[in-house]
């Protein structure tokens, strides 16, 4: 129903199961039956919360709270000597005191506050005696239809949007430090769409916001909540209008980059924002925990993001040598993704290199992991004949793809490790003949395919009983098919 309410609309209410009240008689209800009367019966709200405003024991004379600074102004006159208030101190000030729309909120009784409303006998962006905004008095209490009333109706306006949800003079021990106004309020809650619908109606047309005199400071922890959960359009649009660069986001106090907080966006492509605008020195920079953005995507298993920091130039050299260590599956997608930007894939060409190509990397895991095989005396004869297999099978696929190279190009065959052996040497010493065919120094699967000739060409030849028909995989005909034929 908050469809509804975003289309300037009211959900319906039920019909309640009893009588209207007699308009007449209102001095005969209490307090609670006449706010009882004003949820179930919309349509005479006014009529009732007028009647209200004139009795001593129902509501009589209830303040209302346009600003903060109002609501600071009511405890003052109660308590003149105080210069701050407890939550007990707050709590005395309302004892007496009848405040039917703060049970109308509460209660998400959004059908009668409509109708006060209408009457001008309350207003959404107002503030209860206890020094909180509607609008978070109706989130506090799970009121979904007020709150989002309220939100709808404050959309406009740019005085609420910049005030406190919690009036800091009164709650100033209890807030956050952080916490500055009702835009920051919505982040911190997770209403993140909302501050977008928000920003884009106060910001009508484009560019007023933070222009002179509609200035909207959003604290640093708001800023790192949208690095966290802003789409690529409001990224977008608020750095080109209203001069918020999320890509400059204070990161001192968390451990990471900027670069850290986009693996948490949902919304991938926040990644080609920071492309464009942030400082791409700092794309491998190590965060806390000692892992830079490449090993962090992976490690919050965000394949998307882990694509776009490659393609940003995210370097996956170390990545790739550690996971050669365990001798992957090829067909491991981070593994093979990684690879296909693997920046030293051909070490000093032809020549001599420690450690050799990624090639011999693979060969030197290979017998590290046979010799572990080998020497393991849990398993028997045929279970290590049985890995040693596998691991040389692996070992074979694994070479075939680094073969294939990199957005670099392709390693050397002909490049030496420090002891002077190529790739194929190092197989041949330790007699893994299985790997000779990945290592052929013929070029990578690259046959030029030959010309087809015509089917209408073979036509005769097809005539013929006993012909040798040019096609792949045909038998030429035996005699005792032919006779067969005949």
């Amino acid at each position: 129903m908050t469809e509804l309410i975003w289309r300037g609309q009211v959900p319906p209410l039920a019909a309640p199961n009893r009588n209207p009240p007699d308009l007449n008689n209102l001095d005969q209800l209490s307090y609670n039956q006449a706010v009882a009367y004003i949820e179930d019966f919309p349509d005479v709200a006014e009529r009732i919360y007028r009647w209200g405003l004139g009795k001593e024991n129902r509501w009589r004379d209830t303040p209302r709270f346009y600003t903060p600074t109002n609501v600071v102004d009511w405890h003052e006159d109660i308590n003149p000597e105080a210069t701050t208030f407890s939550q007990q101190e707050i709590s005395d000030n309302n004892n007496g005191i009848n405040f039917p729309i703060d049970q109308l909120v509460r209660r998400d009784k959004v059908q009668a506050l409509h109708a006060l409303h209408q009457a001008g006998l309350w207003t959404p962006t107002e503030y209860n005696a206890h020094g909180f905004s509607y609008l978070r008095q109706a989130y506090q209490n799970g009121a979904e239809l007020v709150f989002n009333y309220i939100a709808y109706h404050a959309r406009h306006d740019l005085d609420f949007a910049r005030s406190h949800p919690a009036v800091p003079s009164l709650h100033g021990a209890f807030l956050s430090s952080d916490l500055v106004n009702h835009l920051d309020w919505l982040l911190e809650i997770g209403e993140h769409k909302l501050f977008a619908v928000w920003w884009k109606y106060l910001d009508t047309p484009p560019t007023v916001l933070n222009s002179e005199g509609n200035e909207v400071h959003l604290n640093n922890h708001s800023l790192v909540t949208l690095c966290e959960n802003t789409t690529l359009g409001l990224a977008n649009y608020i750095r080109e209008n209203n001069n918020v660069s999320l890509e400059t986001v204070d990161t001192s106090n968390i451990r990471g980059s900027v670069w850290h907080l986009a693996l948490k966006n949902t919304n991938s492509n926040f990644i080609d924002y920071l492309a464009r605008y942030a400082d791409r020195t700092r794309i491998d920079l190590l965060a806390g925990h000692m892992e830079s953005p490449l090993q962090a995507a992976r490690t919050l298993k965000r394949f998307n993001h882990f694509k776009k920091l490659l393609s940003t130039g995210a370097d996956p050299d170390e990545m790739v040598k550690l996971d050669l260590l365990d001798l992957p599956r090829p067909s491991d997608k981070w593994f093979k993704t990684a690879l296909g930007f693997f920046r030293n894939i051909n070490p000093n060409p032809g020549q001599q290199v420690s450690g050799g190509t990624l090639i011999h990397q693979v060969i030197a895991s290979l017998h590290r992991e046979i010799t572990e095989v080998q020497s393991n005396p849990h398993l028997s004869t045929s279970q290590k004949a049985g890995k040693r297999r596998r691991l040389k099978t692996r070992a074979a696929d694994l070479i075939r793809l680094v073969r294939v190279g990199s957005i670099q190009g392709r390693p050397d065959l002909t490049t030496r490790d420090e002891r002077g052996k190529t790739a194929i040497a190092l197989a041949r010493e330790h007699g893994y003949h299985e790997l000779y065919a990945a290592l052929e120094p013929s070029p990578l699967p690259n046959i030029e395919i030959p010309a087809v000739r015509r089917r209408d060409a073979l036509m005769p030849q097809l005539q013929q009983p006993g012909a040798r028909i040019p096609a792949r995989g045909h038998r030429y005909p035996t005699r005792s098919s032919r006779l067969r034929g005949a």
